[in-house]
């Protein structure tokens, strides 16, 4: 994520989109996203039997995050309870903080006579966050080794993101540190920005219920009612797909892309820009701009199913809607990111009915990624009595 453009980052962007990224790879784990989501959604029914309030948020956030972790170790933290160890509980943690201090606002960085102060204390934060990480991750290592050496697999035979990286480590180079960055990379950038997305989406739909019943008729529809949504039905739920980018227009996980200039060049706007400037492309007001969109600051997932933006699309070729950046450092991980939205929101709106409650508080907190200042509540209601919880969330 952080490294520069060369050797090194060409050689690590390979490794990704070859071995941990490719649309094989993404389909292997489908399993394990299925009982990701099946497991938070028992949780959900149990509330919606008893018309409690759920926590979005902290539903969401644990299925990306423990998806994420599975994908990456095959390692089912917690177990079937989630009932964390204090080892695992402080690794969640770190993850979950993680993101946040890397886009906190720190005077040091604006004013670096200063920075030896430390003035707000993050130095101090991310010297202790580093070091819990560095043991929680080099702790997945080991463990993994040792159970290479008595012959394991992967979660259900299939190798995860960490038995490639070891089994290519010699091959490629690779020291144990570098394999630490790129599953740290997976696990907080593919969790974090996740369920950031499908927070947004539930608010505004929960806001614009139109948009949800037709979401839910389309999911009727192409699934039927006497079944789960599948991954092989997403392709065909052509307004879940609108819904889920009219989200990433609106409500970018990361609204600053970093990018590199490779040569001196010169930009529309007449600026003089020298070979190796960092360059930050604020994608929230491009995608907000009213000479590109019609109704910019409304939530109008139409607009991309019949309207005329239905061809614009989010993986680097539209400018106006670049989520995931484009050319040489367009996001390696964009498809399971893609995935993993689509399948949660697929799963939630066809188990559930949403009731909100009040008026939902739109306000951003500030940051590398974007989430919600307020998480988000809401009271779900089963959709059809035929969906136990057999036959639907542990399906």
């Amino acid at each position: 994520m952080w490294a520069p453009y060369g050797d090194h980052w060409r050689h690590l962007r390979k490794v990704c989109s070859l071995e941990l990224f490719s649309g094989k790879r993404v389909d292997s784990f489908e399993r394990v996203r299925k009982e990701e989501i099946s497991s938070a959604l028992a949780t959900v029914e149990e509330a919606a039997r008893a018309s409690s309030v759920v926590d979005l948020r902290a539903v969401l956030s644990d299925i990306t995050l423990y998806s994420s972790l599975r994908m990456a170790t095959s390692q089912e933290f917690g177990g079937k309870k989630k009932q964390l160890s204090r080892f695992e509980r402080r690794a969640k943690e770190t993850i979950e903080h993680a993101v946040e201090m890397i886009g906190a606002l720190n005077v040091g960085d604006y004013l670096p006579s200063l920075r030896w102060m430390d003035l707000q204390g993050y130095g101090r934060r991310a010297r202790k966050l580093h070091a819990l990480q560095d043991a929680f991750f080099q702790s997945l290592i080991d463990r993994k080794r040792q159970y290479q050496g008595r012959g394991g697999a992967g979660a259900g035979g299939v190798d995860d993101l960490l038995d490639v990286l070891l089994a290519s480590q010699e091959k490629n180079a690779l020291t144990d540190d570098t394999i630490k960055a790129v599953i740290q990379d997976v696990i907080g950038a593919g969790s974090d920005t996740a369920w950031v997305t499908c927070e947004w989406a539930m608010a505004e739909l929960l806001r614009h219920p139109a948009a949800m019943r037709r979401a839910q008729r389309e999911i009727d529809a192409v699934v039927g009612r006497d079944r789960v949504v599948e991954e092989s039905d997403l392709p065909g739920l052509n307004f879940l797909h609108a819904i889920v980018k009219e989200t990433l227009r609106l409500h970018p996980p990361s609204p600053v892309i970093l990018y590199e200039s490779t040569m001196p060049c010169v930009s529309s706007a007449g600026y003089r820009i020298a070979q190796g400037a960092r360059l930050l492309v604020n994608v929230y007001v491009i995608s907000r701009d009213a000479n590109s969109w019609e109704r910019a600051l409304d939530f109008w997932p139409e607009r991309f199913d019949e309207g005329a933006k239905k061809g614009v699309d989010v993986r680097g070729q539209n400018f106006e809607l670049i989520r995931f950046g484009s050319g040489r450092r367009i996001c390696p991980g964009m498809g399971m990111g893609l995935r993993m939205v689509q399948c949660v929101l697929a799963r939630l709106l066809q188990g559930f009915d949403w009731e909100k409650m009040g008026e939902i508080d739109m306000r951003e907190k500030f940051g590398l990624a974007m989430p919600k200042l307020v998480p988000l509540h809401a009271i779900p209601c089963p959709r059809r009595s035929s969906f136990s919880r057999s036959n639907f969330c542990l399906n």
